[in-house]
């Protein structure tokens, strides 16, 4: 999760503002745990737009959201990393993100594959024979899967003005 205080806040001019943004100049994580970056292009002539996404429910709604609308160019997890040096962030370069799950425990969550093409999910990882891939959400260097929003009486959250 994400967070910061009144002090970072960037006092962006009106005219060069989108209705309902808030701007900052600094975030912190409020606790050491994987986070996401991605980059979307909307269209050949857009610059890329990033976005932090703290946990991969966010991930997925976001994906969601954006469905058929811009091209996934970059999806990387940050994981807090500790050895012998001390603390550091790694990243995981992610290539897809997938709705599927664990058979044995019949649940549903994302699934992510990695430039290993191993599925992995979870805060740590998880990856074996029993992790199932059901539904493609998105592909790095594709357009965002359109979301099937009769499949869910909870439709994903817009990410406002994108």
């Amino acid at each position: 999760m994400f967070e910061s205080h009144e002090n970072y806040k960037w006092n962006v001019p009106a005219p060069m503002r989108e209705a309902g943004v808030q701007y900052w100049r600094t975030v912190t994580l409020a606790w050491t745990m994987p986070w996401f970056v991605m980059a979307i292009r909307w269209s050949k002539e857009d610059a890329l737009q990033s976005f932090l996404i703290s946990n991969e429910h966010d991930l997925v709604s976001a994906l969601q959201s954006i469905g058929g609308r811009g091209v996934l160019e970059f999806l990387a997890r940050c994981d807090p990393a500790f050895d012998e040096a001390g603390f550091s962030w790694s990243m995981t370069y992610i290539l897809e993100v997938w709705l599927g799950g664990d058979i044995a425990e019949h649940t549903m969550r994302a699934v992510l594959i990695d430039r290993e093409h191993r599925s992995i999910s979870g805060p740590s990882f998880e990856s074996g024979p029993g992790l199932e891939r059901s539904r493609l959400i998105a592909r790095v260097g594709d357009v965002i899967q359109p979301s099937l929003q009769e499949e869910t009486q909870n439709p994903a959250p817009s990410l406002g003005a994108v």
